[in-house]
């Protein structure tokens, strides 16, 4: 026995066709059309798959860039929220850490970042503030390792580069948050 299915993306309007064997002790699929076969192109299996990994590709990149997110972002010498520089631009490392607030795991992600030892405290910084996003009622839980540890951090504010007490920083993010309109 043998089963055509189509089947259409909710994103895009995918056509694949799949051939199956032993359709009858299969379930269907939700969404699951049977066609006729006529209508259905049957492809070599290496084009096949060769299409599917084109089409998962940008998922694959977006975890991939996900990750190299984090690794840089652990490694960030400075803090810095909204126009910084001469010309007034983001900062590489608020970028990533914007890129990250919007995963889906983000608050699982900052939280073993504020944790984590071998990352800068710059980057422990950024995490402190998407966890006063994220976890506002927890904030002060969370961040208390950090405020303990103390030290100085690097702040770049416009074109000025600084080195201030972290706890002074923990205090501003746990006051008015990180909207970079209180960082400028």
């Amino acid at each position: 026995m043998r089963r055509f299915i189509h089947r259409m993306d909710s994103k895009e309007h995918i056509t694949a066709c799949l051939l199956r064997h032993h359709a009858d002790s299969l379930p269907p699929w939700p969404g699951e059309i049977l066609m006729k076969p006529k209508r259905c192109l049957q492809l070599p299996r290496s084009l096949m798959m060769s299409g599917l990994l084109m089409l998962a590709s940008p998922y694959i990149h977006a975890t991939e860039s996900a990750a190299d997110d984090l690794t840089l972002l652990r490694q960030t010498p400075t803090f810095a929220l909204g126009q910084v520089g001469f010309i007034g631009h983001i900062s590489e490392s608020e970028q990533r850490y914007r890129r990250l607030l919007q995963s889906p795991a983000a608050l699982e992600l900052f939280t073993r970042l504020i944790d984590d030892g071998s990352a800068t405290k710059e980057a422990r910084l950024y995490a402190a503030c998407a966890l006063r996003k994220l976890n506002a009622a927890q904030f002060v839980q969370l961040t208390n390792g950090l405020r303990k540890e103390g030290g100085h951090v690097s702040v770049l504010r416009t074109d000025i580069l600084r080195r201030e007490p972290i706890q002074d920083q923990l205090q501003n993010i746990a006051q008015h948050g990180c909207a970079d309109a209180h960082w400028r």
